[in-house]
């Protein structure tokens, strides 16, 4: 018997490797004939098979599990590292670990879901915009603020004040302007920042037959600085001239809440595949994503992701609130809110794969799991995700793979 430093896993990897398992569409490294070495055991339960073992790291907040076959113990792992132990080679155990894809990091807020207001800490954190230089800017809701956050600082700075917020939900920033737009759903527009004035106009008539984006929720821009605004309360999406604010359309929803193609219930996050002319819509109350093809001067959607009830299944969705197109394959990424997890949907799929949080939907605070994730966003290479995780008043960072 002799021990394997872990900072040589990539390299027993190839020697240990047995298989790879998969639960309901999330991947298990596997090594055979090892175990981990560690302190950092938060459970051990005795007479189990290594079947029974992974339901347990399932249901618990484990991201690592040794089963121990002659001894019939399993024991759950709440990290593994070079810093944390090692692998010890043995021919009556196995050692299981959710990849770092899986596993997220904290890079805003506190890992152990503490709330603040200083400028490391935040409070139901909601949308997310990164910059071409990296920089993260944070809707931290309950602070009525913007943060933004440099590459790798988790030091906050505050790029939108409490002083012009009310209950903020969405950012967006024109970076060839250095404006930052925030939408507001108790100012029913835009927040733009610096100069504090509204998109619309403030003041004017507070009804959905005006086309004022109502409790506005989602929001972004596109490259010729047209805007889109949600409203959550009349069930629209809106598109607001770049050179002219006053001209606005309608480019999703009927002005009521229904299910139907034309219909939308509740929008929340919105994102664009500008190069199509696309926009998906996170159509919360359905559980649903919707796909509106902009060049059609149509509001017909079509729906890409869930449509089959609210709940915990693959083909469903439960609120999602965040949605996210990917540049590389077309796919979408979810903020599966109520379902405690990040899916992501191929093109033409008919159910979501998990690629962060919890696959029986529950919550947590451990590095694996999340607690209400509204919103996310890519890197610029799509080599990371960011994602709102807002009752752990933080924000995780997954790499992809």
């Amino acid at each position: 018997m002799f021990t394997i430093p872990l900072r040589f896993l990539v390299h027993t990897y190839v020697l240990l490797f047995v298989a790879f398992e998969q639960i309901a569409s999330i991947q298990i490294k596997t090594f055979s004939s090892a175990i981990f070495i560690t302190s950092d055991v938060i459970n051990t339960f005795s007479n189990t098979t290594c079947d029974q073992c992974t339901c347990l790291a399932w249901t618990s907040q484990a991201v690592a599990w040794n089963c121990m076959i002659n001894t019939s113990t399993c024991q759950l792992i709440s990290k593994y590292s070079s810093t944390n132990g090692y692998l010890q080679t043995t021919t009556n155990g196995s050692f299981f670990y959710l990849p770092s894809t899986t596993v997220g990091t904290t890079i805003a807020g506190y890992s152990t879901g503490y709330s603040s207001s200083g400028s490391m800490g935040l409070r139901r954190p909601h949308g997310l915009f990164i910059s071409r230089n990296g920089t993260l800017y944070v809707v931290d809701t309950f602070n009525a603020r913007v943060q933004a956050f440099a590459w790798n600082s988790s030091v906050g700075s505050t790029a939108v004040p409490s002083s012009v917020l009310s209950y903020a939900e969405f950012v967006y920033v024109n970076e060839n302007t250095s404006t930052i737009y925030t939408s507001d759903y108790n100012l029913h527009g835009a927040v733009l920042y610096p100069g504090n004035t509204t998109i619309p106009t403030a003041g004017q008539n507070l009804t959905c037959s005006t086309n004022r984006p109502y409790s506005a929720s989602g929001l972004l821009g596109d490259s010729k600085g047209n805007l889109y605004i949600a409203s959550s309360f009349c069930h629209t999406v809106l598109k607001f001239d770049g050179s002219n604010t006053n001209i606005r359309i309608r480019v999703a929803g009927s002005g009521t809440a229904g299910s139907g193609s034309s219909q939308l219930n509740t929008p929340y996050g919105l994102s664009l595949d500008e190069k199509n002319s696309i926009l998906y819509v996170a159509d919360t109350q359905n559980h649903r994503i919707q796909k509106i093809f902009l060049n059609q001067n149509s509001t017909v959607g079509v729906t890409v992701a869930g449509g089959n009830g609210g709940g915990c299944a693959l083909n469903q969705l439960n609120a999602p609130s965040g949605v996210t197109f990917s540049q590389k394959d077309g796919s979408v990424y979810i903020a599966d809110s109520n379902n405690n997890r990040i899916v992501r949907w191929k093109i033409n799929a008919t159910e979501g794969v998990v690629v962060a949080g919890s696959l029986n939907c529950m919550v947590g605070t451990t590095s694996v799991l999340l607690n209400g994730p509204f919103d996310l966003k890519f890197d610029a290479n799509e080599t990371f995700l960011f994602v709102a995780d807002m009752y752990n008043n933080r924000v995780q960072r997954f790499q992809l793979n």
